[in-house]
């Protein structure tokens, strides 16, 4: 896959970042030196004024400590997933920032201190993630190791499959809200063609979405009585079709 560049610059700029993490380390086989990356990371934070967080298994570049006003629209975040485990923040940072100027990276981290293979990069101009797909996504990291950049999904949906049948919704929505927090709006829907029931529920923010889902998971068998149902994702662009009726909508 041929990477278009917008200027030599760019060009030489990535190419020479390339040719650095190929030779700076075995990546894929050698366990990082967590004390040389926080090093990296400190001095990172200090050239470019970001701040750096580390909460709930990600670490969070940014935003600039000189930001002003609301975060960008969520169209302006990407995700990169392929990442080699031992590449960090001050690897990612110099390939991306080229596209344009970065809001935050988030990293997901396990507890050994590397990372979990990706992360969630926010510009601060929606054209600049879309260019980010466009000349990042297939990027050789380092030698026969690439990346995947896509438009990331602001997942804020979550959907409890295998309802029983005949369960009131109010007892649906009651559960829901009991159980978790950050809920925005339940939609219980029955089908008696199938015959299935299942209900949508949507958060606030992803984060709600998250926690919810990992409550939400151990309680598969005990959510509701004598019925054990499936918590996932809701695809996003998801539109239930041939429902008998909307049971509630809160």
């Amino acid at each position: 896959m041929n990477v278009v560049y917008k200027n030599e610059r760019q060009r030489d700029s990535l190419e020479s970042n390339a040719h650095f993490l190929s030779n700076s380390s075995k990546i894929n086989n050698k366990i990082p030196d967590l004390e040389e990356t926080t090093k990296k990371l400190l001095q990172l934070e200090l050239d470019y004024n970001y701040q750096i967080t580390q909460i709930n298994g990600q670490r969070k570049f940014g935003p600039p400590l000189n930001w002003t006003g609301p975060a960008p629209d969520p169209k302006c975040e990407v995700f990169v997933g392929r990442i080699p485990r031992t590449i960090f923040e001050p690897d990612l940072y110099p390939i991306f920032s080229l596209i344009g100027r970065i809001y935050e990276i988030r990293l997901m981290m396990d507890f050994s201190g590397m990372n979990r293979g990706f992360c969630f990069i926010m510009y601060t101009k929606p054209e600049d993630a879309y260019h980010a797909v466009k000349e990042l996504n297939y990027y050789e990291i380092c030698p026969g190791h690439r990346i995947g950049v896509v438009n990331s999904i602001n997942h804020c949906r979550l959907l409890i499959k295998q309802l029983p049948l005949n369960i009131k919704a109010e007892e649906v929505v009651q559960r829901i809200y009991d159980t978790t927090d950050e809920v925005k709006e339940v939609l219980v829907y029955r089908n008696y063609n199938e015959p299935e029931c299942y209900a949508i529920i949507n958060y606030q923010t992803h984060r709600g979405a998250a926690i919810s889902r990992k409550r939400l998971l151990p309680l598969t068998s005990s959510l509701f009585s004598n019925s054990k149902v499936i918590v996932d994702w809701a695809n996003p662009t998801f539109r239930p079709t041939d429902v008998v009726s909307i049971l509630e909508v809160f």
